[in-house]
């Protein structure tokens, strides 16, 4: 018999930083290793949406998912993703995502509350993937992207949802 459900693991930051919804790249791997070696897959949103309607939920499938689009779910997930052949959903917080290319030459993790404050200014691109990064990510078929909120009043300490 199939499986009667399917799990969810969220993330939010893959930091060596530590502390809060923050989890290291090593940690991270662990959890990956640990699915790899079991046989688990992941899955995509395409697949888990097609699993759900048809009713025809698998064995060890689970879905690993990303919120907001941190700079730091490109430096440290998405290679880790990419080296065990996952697979992924972010649901990127568009109002902090620019249009912008960057080089990410040099990338210094910060702490979740750092990562906010500067999110909310226009040095953003520094702790948020622009588009650039999010459609490389996309189109590796390692991320499917989707739109998370358009703001959110809790980067301003406020937890309403405009």
């Amino acid at each position: 018999m199939p499986g009667s459900s399917i799990p969810v693991v969220m993330y939010h930051h893959i930091s060596p930083m530590g502390g809060g919804l923050n989890i290291s790249p090593e940690i991270f791997k662990n959890h990956l290793t640990m699915l790899h070696r079991k046989d688990w897959k992941t899955l995509s949103g395409e697949e888990f949406l097609y699993f759900l309607q048809n009713n025809e939920i698998p064995k060890k499938c689970v879905l690993l998912t990303f919120d907001d689009g941190f700079a730091d779910n490109y430096i440290y997930a998405y290679p880790l993703l990419k080296k065990y052949g996952m697979k992924a959903m972010l649901f990127a917080a568009t109002f902090f995502i620019e249009d912008i290319e960057v080089k990410r030459n040099h990338f210094t993790p910060l702490s979740r509350k750092d990562t906010q404050n500067l999110a909310i200014t226009e040095r953003r691109s520094e702790v948020m993937c622009p588009w650039q990064e999010l459609k490389e990510m996309e189109g590796s078929g390692i991320f499917d992207i989707y739109s998370s909120v358009l703001f959110s009043k809790f980067y301003l300490g406020v937890r309403t949802v405009l």
